[in-house]
């Protein structure tokens, strides 16, 4: 029996490294994009950082919020998608990991084409939300969960998302 799936890496040349404009240039980021909306589309987490009360219900900001998170693994971590193995190749699914001493919205160009398009996308209520509240108590719970510095200084895994049509058949 073959597999169900396939895995492959997403890379992006230095060229589109360069802009978000060249990033949004990348064939697979829509269809990326629309497998980890399904995938947390009722997903409170995602809803709690987009400043909504509840998950479900409006899912339009779904999508763009995790199209984020693979923009920021193109520019300096890595981005593995899962693809249907028949010939249509479909994607189902996306990985985002950062290496040890990376980690998300640390470069110059991950704030400036990825997190700051983002914040400016949030209310200011939401935005400074992110700011004094929500990056620094996560770094926190990081360092308290897991020790100081041990996150930043490992491989990690940032996003693991599925369609839930094909979750449980591969």
């Amino acid at each position: 029996m073959s597999p169900a799936f396939t895995v492959r890496q997403l890379v992006a040349t230095e060229e589109q490294k360069k802009s978000r404009s060249a990033l949004e240039s990348i064939p697979e980021l829509k269809a990326t994009e629309e497998a980890l909306a399904k995938a947390f589309a009722n997903d409170l987490f995602t809803a709690t950082v987009n400043g909504k009360k509840e998950a479900g219900g409006d899912p339009t900001y779904v999508g763009p919020f995790w199209r984020t998170i693979v923009l920021c693994g193109l520019l300096g971590g890595d981005v593995n998608v899962a693809e249907t193995a028949d010939d249509e190749k479909k994607i189902v699914g996306c990985a985002v990991g950062f290496p040890p001493n990376r980690s998300m919205y640390d470069l110059e160009d991950q704030q400036k084409f990825v997190l700051g398009p983002l914040m400016g996308s949030f209310s200011d209520e939401l935005g400074e939300w992110w700011e004094k509240q929500f990056l620094p108590q996560y770094d926190a719970m990081n360092d308290a969960t897991l020790g100081p510095g041990v996150k930043h200084e490992s491989w990690h895994l940032q996003t693991l998302g599925m369609d839930p049509a094909y979750q449980r058949k591969g």
